[in-house]
Order: structure tokens, then C-alpha cells, then sequence
């Protein structure tokens, strides 16, 4: 069965993309077949138009379920990478995927912002995708030579308790996504 995970933050500059290709790399290297759909209009301009477009809520809302659908058969997860944005493109993303994988730029007031997400994911949950759930929090650019590191980790122990990766990606060291991957591969 094909997973389908949305990486989603909506603060700009947490390792979304990075964190999205790093983790299909990570899962190719183990066998795992993995593709990447890009709802981030910034890599993507045509979605800034549909995002704005006249056409219905509807089919907006299961826009990226169908794109995610048609692949299904090839591949073992699809990894959706999301825009920094709580509009309409992350909202549709969330309605598609099964879990979420939420990066959290590890600098000060880290955990800024993420309110606004974990209630969009309750609403996209009560509305359009009962199944959807949280697989986890991410800490990313994180310098363990730099108390900080500590302290933005222990906050989102304490905050989000199991649901808090044990991996944790090092600023510069892409090698800790194959760790991410056999972290979240053990559930495929």
C-alpha cells in the first residue's frame, strides 16, 4: 500500500524541499519506490493560478488526491512538499495525504507559528480526511555544538512528546535523512 506524506510548516526556510527530495533520495537508496509531488508555488508558478483560479472549491480541494491517486501504483510513498503558506494548496495536500511530517527550523521561537498548522490539520481532519495523522515533528538545521539545539529539542519533547523524531537533522549533514528514513520506513 502507497503512503502519501505531506511535508507542511508554514513559516518559509524550515527544510520543506530539502526535507521532501533528501527523504525520496533516503527512501530510493533502500529499495523504497518514492516520488515527490511539488505543491510549493515558488518552485511551481502554475500553481499560484490555480490556487487563484475561478474554478470550484471542490475540485480544488481533491486536486492533489488525484494527481497522488494516479501514482499509486508505481511507487511505495509519495512525499508532498508544501508551501509555506495555510491556503488553499496546503489544505488540498492535507486532504490527500495520509500523514503529515512537520520540519521545525531549529532557531529561536521555533515552535512560532505551529498552532496555526496543527489546527488547519484538525480542520482538514473533520472535514475532508478523517485518516490524516500527525507521523511527526522534525527538527531541522540543528547544531549540536549550540545549546540552543537542546532547548528548541527539549520545548517540542515537551510539547509533542512521542510524536517528536528522534532523528534529527544536522545543518549540513544530509546523511541524517537516510536515519529519517529507516525512522519512518519502519512503518511501510
Amino acid at each position: 500500500m502507497c503512503r502519501v506524506i505531506a511535508i507542511a510548516n508554514d513559516k518559509a526556510g524550515v527544510g520543506k524541499t530539502t526535507t521532501t527530495h533528501e527523504l525520496a533520495e533516503a527512501f530510493a537508496r533502500r529499495g523504497v519506490r518514492a516520488r515527490v509531488i511539488n505543491a510549493d508555488p515558488m518552485q511551481a508558478p502554475d500553481l499560484i493560478e490555480f490556487e487563484m483560479s475561478e474554478a470550484d472549491t471542490e475540485s480544488k480541494w481533491g486536486h492533489f488526491r488525484s494527481v497522488a491517486d494516479s501514482m499509486r501504483d508505481e511507487c511505495d510513498v509519495i512525499l508532498i512538499d508544501c508551501p509555506s503558506s495555510l491556503g488553499m494548496l496546503t489544505s488540498s495536500a492535507l486532504a490527500a495525504a495520509d500523514e503529515v511530517v512537520i520540519p521545525v527550523r531549529c532557531e529561536c521561537k521555533a515552535t512560532e507559528g505551529l498552532a496555526r498548522l496543527l489546527n488547519q490539520i484538525k480542520t482538514v481532519k473533520a472535514t475532508r480526511n478523517p485518516a490524516l495523522k500527525i507521523n511527526g515533528i522534525l527538527l531541522t538545521m540543528a547544531d549540536e555544538r549550540l545549546r540552543l539545539t537542546v532547548v528548541v529539542y527539549a520545548e517540542l519533547k515537551a510539547m509533542f512528546g512521542d510524536k517528536l523524531f528522534e532523528t534529527v537533522i544536522r545543518r549540513g549533514h544530509l546523511e541524517d535523512y537516510d536515519v529519517l528514513a529507516s525512522e519512518i520506513g519502519a512503518l511501510l
